[in-house]
């Protein structure tokens, strides 16, 4: 039974490893450079902490709209990253919930537990899309 989980590979922690930390760069680098683009496209203000603030992703503004759009545009991407980086199709909703966990975390430790419902509604639809 010993691999029965894992298939035919061994269990690698470095590779693991390796592949958690390239997905969150990843994700991190394209949902921060879509944000930017589409901050200097519409004239928004730039900064990091709209990122992890829960009132920002909204439709009712076009800082919202940006986050939102960027976050889903992300997912795509990442969804194809995945494919390529992680390998596993068993392996891949691991490696989704934990840049969407890390997200979740970073957004608690800045501005506290996302009590919004739009940035539940944004991010949920991002999760699923990956």
């Amino acid at each position: 039974m010993a691999g029965q989980f894992y298939g035919a590979e061994k269990f690698n922690p470095r590779l693991i490893t390796t592949q958690i930390l390239v997905m969150q760069s990843s994700f991190w680098l394209c949902f921060c450079s879509c944000v930017s683009v589409g901050d200097l496209f519409f004239g928004e203000e730039q900064g990091a902490g709209q990122l992890f603030q829960p009132e920002a992703y909204t439709w009712r503004t076009t800082r919202g709209l940006i986050l939102a759009c960027a976050l889903w545009l992300t997912s795509f991407v990442m969804a194809v990253e995945l494919r390529f980086v992680v390998q596993r199709a068993k392996k891949c909703l691991d490696f989704v919930a934990t840049y969407h966990i890390f997200h979740l975390m970073a957004t608690c430790l800045a501005e506290g537990f996302p009590a919004f419902w739009q940035w539940w509604i944004i991010q949920v639809p991002a999760m699923l899309i990956s």
